[in-house]
């Protein structure tokens, strides 16, 4: 699958002041589509997991970009090319139906609920969180989205043109919600603003498919760190709508590196 990404999207310019990259909630999503659409296989709805993936090159705007499918061990491996050379390979797998996930968020959050704009960078339509809460030791927290027809994700929908069934959240859209919660607890930690590095998500592991969000609801995002140093940070995590479970990660791997140019 080749496709070139248009160099006005809206998602580059949501992304890190200046330095506009496709984030890796995004690859996850393009490839759950290639899936989709070239091996009749909805990883959404039939019992997959993104069991590894890891990012190692920048998707850039007008970049063009190459998806590779090859079958292994009755699942998938796709590999993802940017300016022919690797961007990204992940590794989905049938589940059985179990979370290889650890629970997270099981709690009450601890604190009070404010504006994601104070912990995160990110700008519209990118910036998926309404409201972001933290523990007060910083090792874990949780933030929330209201799903709305106002919503950048539903912008196409209408009942007249898709039909009366309410459309569902993209799953881009769910796992970057658990990524930027993840950030808003590392910003306790990490500067956000720093000039001189990005903060990146640089692998997920476990990744595991559950449900669907839709308009009307609330999803709340939970994630913990379990492993931090000055340039790595492991965190889990998990989405959900009160108490059904939308998507869960085992390991979110972020990097904080030094910007390039």
């Amino acid at each position: 699958v080749i496709l070139r990404l248009p160099s006005a999207a809206p998602v580059f310019a949501g992304h890190y002041p200046d330095y506009p990259v496709l984030p890796a909630s995004l690859v996850v999503e393009l490839c759950c589509a290639v899936l989709n659409t070239h091996k009749a296989i909805d990883p959404l709805r039939d019992g997959w997991r993104l069991t590894t993936s890891r990012f190692t090159g920048a998707i850039r705007p007008g970049d063009v970009v190459t998806v590779h499918v090859a079958g292994r061990d009755g699942g998938f491996d796709l590999r993802v090319d940017a300016r022919q050379s690797l961007a990204a390979e992940l590794s989905f797998r049938p589940s059985n139906g179990v979370p290889a996930a650890p629970r997270t968020g099981d709690d009450p959050a601890p604190a009070p609920f404010r504006p994601a704009s104070g912990f995160l960078p990110q700008r519209y339509p990118l910036m998926v969180v309404d409201q972001v809460a933290i523990t007060p030791d910083g090792q874990s927290g949780r933030a929330r989205k209201l799903l709305s027809y106002g919503d950048y994700a539903f912008r196409r929908f209408s009942p007249e043109r898709n039909g009366p069934d309410e459309p569902a959240y993209p799953v881009g859209g769910v796992i970057e919600g658990i990524e930027q919660a993840a950030a808003a607890v590392l910003s306790q930690r990490w500067d956000m603003a720093d000039p001189d590095h990005v903060i990146l998500v640089g692998g997920l592991r476990d990744l595991d498919f559950h449900g669907q969000a839709h308009p009307g609801e609330i999803i709340d995002f939970a994630t913990a760190i379990t492993m931090l140093t000055d340039r790595l940070a492991i965190l889990s995590g998990a989405a959900r709508v009160d108490s059904r479970l939308l998507l869960s990660i085992g390991r979110i791997h972020v990097l904080r590196m030094e910007r390039r140019s």
